[in-house]
């Protein structure tokens, strides 16, 4: 079929060219503005022909450059045809020789494997024609891909509008990164507002990498408004998130190598940018000041706060509460908070993986704290005991994609579980994932017995928890049955609590009916009071103390 097809391009343009040295220059253009009204026909008809990257081979008369035609009052620009046209078509064939010639690839150029021609519309429908480079580009003598706009003159040839290389500045190192690999669908035409033509170019980078341009074209000169790479394709995509008619851009912002990029576990993020008149601005979670109305105020800023913790689904949750509260502006701070929130935490609730014995996707402990579900991670893990979750060769670790990348996956829990508690001190879940990570990082005992303490303390019906602390070699925590309740008109109250500013878990007393309570003993956890109330038994975690210990109240000697 290819065959044929060349074929009849050789006879047809060995045709045109014999009738063109017959006649005049202007019965050259007629029979050009002929070809190029065929052209759009074919295109418009020929919907079963396979997009063909053509390489320049027709020859036209070099056209002077006519100045671009004005820009009209906007319309909602027809959706683009990102089709190549028929290699049968000398018209176009023309065009991609003198594209060829302003992009700086000539006929047999190794570089690049040729030009793709892609037909677009203007804001008020008119059609324009888009060549851009295709294939690998020239990375022997430096070479870049590049794209170029073309509309008919009025006289039978083709006016250049404006071209672009789409490296950006070679000479600046800070310039957008450009693509190695641009394929043949690699430049479309989006709809982003509908005042001017908008392209989203797309192509690939070192061995799977990806690189996303967003242009503008407003009648004279191209204009980068928005670049993303990322690790791997797929960077970036255009969608109205709020149905107002204009577009916003997505770039993909996700962490793929949690462990190593084919392990598969995804930190996901996604930065949103939206058009506010002058530029495509980042979406940012913000909160919202006094002149909202105090309850709206009050949940969208605590919804703010989860997220920037990294607790995605309490996040979600709370600014959903908020919605019905909202004055319904598409537009405003609260909304496009909305807008972020949920997009993230959806993605990040599909990211979570699985992990059974006949399937394995991802890594769901990390999948679940990434969302801010610390009690779906913890529920992985009571699949197991104590005995085999604190063990060398623990089933959450061995046969899975985190073999071998242990100290990753410590960090990944510690760094991400520390901003949680920031917000949410009291998560038992938190501090049992604190805990583990502690003892993947080979940690003092105490230090981590510290953490699967504050657990069990904070959830102290869980046996699962309790069943940890007996492992580690603490003191069974106490359930709420059996922690006496001392009565309304008296009584002295010991707990152990961590000191924020050093870390420590220490022991405190409250004085029943006083407002503060008082440090007792430092490092130390589980306090017990003897029958008779003077000595007070606790679990040391002092380093050079660490067990059973007890401190005289009469005295205070340790």
């Amino acid at each position: 079929m290819n065959v044929n097809r060349h074929l009849i391009f050789i006879l047809l343009t060995s045709l045109m060219l014999w009738l063109a040295a017959c006649q005049s220059a202007n019965e050259q253009e007629v029979a050009v503005a002929v070809a190029l009204t065929q052209t759009a026909a074919a295109v418009e008809t020929d919907a079963a022909a396979t997009p063909t990257a053509l390489p320049p081979t027709a020859t036209v008369q070099e056209q002077p450059t006519a100045e671009p035609t004005a820009t009209v009052e906007p319309t909602t620009a027809p959706e683009a045809t990102a089709t190549s046209t028929p290699d049968t078509d000398p018209a176009v064939a023309a065009l991609l020789e003198q594209a060829g010639e302003w992009l700086g690839v000539q006929p047999d150029d190794p570089a690049f494997d040729g030009l793709q021609a892609v037909r677009i519309f203007t804001p008020d429908g008119q059609e324009r024609w888009l060549v851009h480079t295709v294939g690998m580009r020239d990375f022997e003598n430096d070479r870049y891909h590049g794209m170029a706009i073309f509309a008919p003159n009025g006289a039978g040839a083709w006016q250049l509008q404006a071209q672009v290389a789409l490296n950006g500045d070679p000479t600046d190192a800070n310039a957008p990164a450009g693509p190695d690999f641009l394929p043949d669908n690699g430049v479309t035409q989006v709809e982003i507002t509908p005042d001017r033509i908008w392209l989203q170019v797309e192509g690939g980078a070192g061995a799977h990498s990806g690189v996303f341009q967003i242009y503008s074209f407003d009648g004279t000169a191209f204009k980068l408004e928005a670049d993303g790479f990322s690790s791997s394709p797929g960077v970036g995509s255009v969608r109205d998130l709020n149905g107002d008619g204009i577009g916003e851009v997505l770039l993909d912002a996700t962490d793929y190598y949690v462990f190593c990029y084919a392990c598969g576990v995804r930190e996901v993020t996604t930065q949103i940018l939206r058009w506010d008149g002058e530029e495509l601005a980042p979406v940012e979670l913000t909160p919202l000041d006094d002149s909202a109305p105090a309850e709206l105020r009050e949940l969208n800023n605590h919804a703010v706060e989860l997220a920037d913790a990294g607790l995605w689904k309490d996040a979600q949750i709370t600014i959903s509460e908020a919605e019905s509260l909202s004055a319904g502006d598409d537009n405003s701070v609260f909304a496009w908070n909305v807008i972020d929130i949920g997009l993230i935490a959806q993605e990040r609730q599909l990211a979570i993986g699985s992990m059974s014995e006949d399937e394995q996707i991802g890594y769901p402990i990390l999948g679940n704290i990434f969302y801010g579900d610390y009690d779906a991670a913890v529920d992985v893990m009571r699949a197991y005991s104590p005995t085999l979750i604190f063990s060398d060769t623990t089933p959450l670790i061995v046969g899975t994609v985190a073999e071998g990348w242990e100290v990753e996956l410590s960090d990944r829990i510690s760094s991400t579980v520390a901003l949680g508690l920031n917000v949410e001190p009291d998560n038992a879940a938190a501090h049992f994932l604190s805990g583990w990570a502690l003892w993947l990082q080979d940690a003092p005992p105490s230090e981590v017995l510290t953490e699967i303490t504050a657990a069990a303390q904070l959830a102290p019906d869980d046996e699962f928890y309790a069943a940890a602390v007996a492992f580690l070699g603490g003191e069974e925590t106490p359930t709420a049955a059996d922690t006496p309740v001392p009565g309304a008109d008296g009584g002295t109250i010991y707990f152990s609590a961590q000191d924020r500013a050093s870390d420590k878990q220490n022991i405190y007393a409250f004085d029943i009916g006083g407002e503060d309570a008082t440090l007792v003993v430092e490092e130390g956890i589980q306090p017990r009071m003897r029958p008779d109330g003077a000595l007070l038994a606790f679990h040391s975690t002092r380093g050079d103390m660490l067990g059973l210990n007890g401190y005289n109240l009469d005295t205070d000697e340790r």
